[in-house]
């Protein structure tokens, strides 16, 4: 079971983005972008196991009530993967005092830092929690 789908990926980042950061090869190939886009959710569903692992919370996680993947996962999975697609393109912006930073910089420590939390249990995950 996938925390996100191309769909939610386009939520946050936008349709055409999406499809844009997934043709590294820039040819439009798109069995390349679904393979691109489908290894982007792959990325983020081993993230976020291997983060869950350190929790209480069931690998895979499922909300309380069993009714699928809570929307706090799924958010986080969508940025994970979207933010693993741009990455890859070796995209490079520069600050004004030219240090490589890339638009979606900000990104990257949210990621982090909510990940974090969620680890150290400052934020309540509505999902089954057990071992």
């Amino acid at each position: 079971m996938s925390y996100c789908a191309q769909a939610d990926m386009e939520l946050e980042f936008g349709a055409v983005n999406i499809a844009k950061w997934a043709d590294v090869d820039a040819d439009g190939d798109a069995d390349k972008k679904a393979n691109r886009i489908a290894e982007a959710i792959l990325v983020a569903d081993d993230e976020l196991d291997e983060l869950l692992r350190m929790t209480w919370l069931k690998v895979s996680a499922t909300q309380a009530d069993g009714s699928g993947v809570p929307r706090t996962i799924v958010r986080l999975a969508r940025r994970i993967a979207g933010l693993w697609l741009y990455e890859s393109l070796g995209a490079v912006n520069y600050t004004r005092d030219g240090t490589p930073m890339h638009g979606w910089w900000w990104l990257r420590g949210w990621i982090e830092d909510y990940k974090n939390k969620i680890r150290d249990g400052l934020i309540d995950i509505d999902a089954l929690k057990g071992m």
